[in-house]
C-alpha cells in the first residue's frame, strides 16, 4: 500500500511537469546585452550597471511563432548567464548579484523588478555564470519597444582582477 502510494506520487509529480512545459508557447530571448566589469570596483559598495534600450522584437517574435498576443497569458523568465567575452577571467569575485528589467529610460537604482538572482555565487566559478530565474510575470515590460537592463552586484568577496567583458544571456518562456 505504501509503494502504491509512492507509485502515485511520483506519476502525479511527473504528469504535472510536462503539462507546465507544454504550456509554453516560445521560448522569448533578449539579445546582444553586453556590458563590462572594472578592476576599480569597491567590496564595500552596491555597484549598479545599466545597459539601455536594449530592443525585445515583441512583435516580430509573435509573428515568427504564429501567436496573437491574446494567446500570451504570461512571460517568465526561464534561463540566464554571464559569460566572459575575452581572456580567462572568472566571476569568482562575486558573492551576491541580480539582474533587473525596467521600462526604457528608467535608470535609477532598484529600478523595475528582479528577473534573475545569484546568491551565493560558488567558489571557483569559472568564466560562465548560471542565473536562477524568479518566479515572476514581466509581460508588461517585454511588450514594450525596448527595455534597460540592470545588473545589481550586491556584494562583492573582492575587487575584479582585471576589466571583464561580459555578455549577458537571458531568455523567458512565453505562456
Amino acid at each position: 500500500m505504501k509503494n502504491l502510494f509512492l507509485l502515485l506520487a511520483v506519476i502525479f509529480l511527473f504528469s504535472a511537469c510536462k503539462k507546465d512545459k507544454a504550456r509554453t508557447l516560445f521560448v522569448f530571448p533578449l539579445q546582444n546585452i553586453d556590458t563590462e566589469f572594472p578592476p576599480t570596483l569597491s567590496p564595500f559598495q552596491v555597484h549598479y550597471f545599466n545597459i539601455s534600450d536594449v530592443p525585445t522584437n515583441y512583435a516580430g517574435l509573435l509573428g515568427s511563432n504564429n501567436t496573437v498576443e491574446e494567446q500570451v497569458e504570461r512571460i517568465i523568465p526561464r534561463e540566464g548567464r554571464f559569460s566572459v567575452i575575452f581572456g580567462s577571467a572568472d566571476y569568482d569575485f562575486i558573492d551576491q548579484m541580480s539582474v533587473r528589467i525596467c521600462d526604457q529610460g528608467d535608470e535609477s537604482e532598484n529600478c523595475g523588478t528582479e528577473i534573475f538572482y545569484r546568491q551565493p555565487v560558488p567558489d571557483n566559478v569559472g568564466s560562465v555564470l548560471g542565473l536562477i530565474p524568479s518566479d515572476i510575470d514581466i509581460k508588461q515590460y517585454l511588450m514594450q519597444d525596448a527595455v534597460n537592463i540592470q545588473i545589481k552586484l550586491e556584494r562583492l568577496r573582492r575587487p575584479p582582477p582585471m576589466f571583464i567583458e561580459t555578455r549577458v544571456e537571458i531568455d523567458f518562456a512565453v505562456r
